[in-house]
This record gives C-alpha cells, structure tokens and sequence, in this order.
C-alpha cells in the first residue's frame, strides 16, 4: 500500500457542549465550549471555561484552560500551555512548550514556538514569529514579518514591526 495514501483514524465523539469532535484519547471538560468544526486530539487536555471555535485544532499534549478562546483556523501543538483570558485566532499556530496567557492576543498568520512566552496585554499578529526562550509582554506589540528569537525580551508599549528581527 502506498504511505502517502493511508489516514489516520481516530476514535472520536461529539462534545456536548457545541457538538465538536473529541478524540478518546484527549480530556475535555464538560463546562468548555467545543463548537461543530473543532476538534481536539491525542493527549490534549482542554479545561475550565474555554472556547474552541471555527477549525481550531488543539493536539499532542497541549493544555488550555481558564477563559481562554482558541478560533478560527488557529493551531496549538506540542507542550504548549494557553490560558487565562489569551484568545488565539486566524491561522496562528503554537507549539513546544510555549506559554501564552494573561489578556495575550496572537492572532493572523503568526507563529509562537519553542519555549518562548507570551503574556500581559501582548500582540502578536500578520506573519510574525516569537521563538526559542523569547518572552512578549507588557502592551508590547509584535506584527509584520518580525521575528524575536533567542533570548529576546520584548515588553512595556514596545513596538517590534515589518522585517525587524530581536
């Protein structure tokens, strides 16, 4: 059999609360919302009162909880951990062992990954890419096609945009 032609199956249901899948083997609390398109899989676990709308997808070990809002098409993967109120939206992905949380907002095309954190009124949003041990913070807002990695710290009423690499 041809490898590019097999798919994964997974052993799902339709979550309670907004009738999106959930696989057997992910955990998914009863008081979160996971709406018709969304789905939550492997070993994520997903808890207190968050929001998991549009396509969003939250897999491997992943861990949401608080008031978060995962929507749209938005990605979280790996280790990452999102919560309080973060809302994470458009085509955004996360993975590692990221941390987003406070009121952080990442949104559009951008991408937070390694072990890097985001957190306070923070935005992150376009194509930007936050990675390795960088932290976002404060009203600090990071867009266009920037990047901060390294050890990057990034935070107050900063403003990191267009090409600009930290």
């Amino acid at each position: 059999m041809d490898e590019g032609n097999l798919q994964e199956t997974v052993v799902a249901r339709r979550h309670p609360n907004g009738g999106g899948w959930v696989a057997s083997s992910a955990t998914v609390e009863q008081s979160v919302f996971v709406g018709p398109d969304a789905i939550v899989v492997d070993s994520a676990i997903v808890e207190g009162f968050v929001t998991v709308s549009g396509m969003a997808k939250i897999s491997g070990h992943a861990k949401v909880f608080g008031y978060a809002k995962i929507e749209g098409e938005a990605q979280i993967d790996g280790h990452a951990r999102v919560y309080g109120r973060a809302r994470i939206s458009g085509c955004a992905y996360v993975s590692g062992s990221s941390k987003i949380f406070g009121n952080a907002v990442l949104s559009g095309e951008a991408t937070v990954e390694g072990h890097a954190r985001l957190f306070g009124n923070c935005q992150v949003y376009g194509q930007a890419r936050i990675g390795d041990y960088s932290t976002v913070c404060g009203d600090a807002r990071v867009f266009g096609n920037a990047r901060v990695l390294g050890r990057a710290e990034v935070f107050g009423c900063s403003e990191i945009s267009d090409n600009a690499r930290v």
